[in-house]
Parts: C-alpha cells; sequence; structure tokens
C-alpha cells in the first residue's frame, strides 16, 4: 500500500532481504537482517548527513 503525502519525498530504505516488490520500489538497499542491516543503513545514510 502507497499512500501519499505532502512535503518532499523520504528515501525509501529496505533490507537486503526483502522481496523483489519491495526492492524495486527503494532508494537504497542495505544489507540484510542476518547482516546488520539496520545499522549499516544507519551508519550510512543517516549519521553522514548529522
Amino acid at each position: 500500500m502507497r499512500c501519499h503525502t505532502p512535503g518532499p519525498a523520504l528515501p525509501v530504505i529496505v533490507m537486503g532481504n526483502a522481496s523483489m516488490e519491495v526492492r524495486r520500489v527503494a532508494h537504497r538497499i542495505t544489507t540484510s537482517n542476518d547482516d546488520e542491516g539496520f545499522a549499516n543503513a544507519v551508519q550510512r545514510y543517516v549519521l553522514p548527513r548529522g
């Protein structure tokens, strides 16, 4: 399900083990949850901005 929200679009980051359908709509793909995917996404995409 996709919902439109006003304002700038937020990037979609998905886990590497997500289904192909989910991966197709992603802006970025991180490693799987078994390979520290959440921590890798934070280190790569969140921390460099702040």
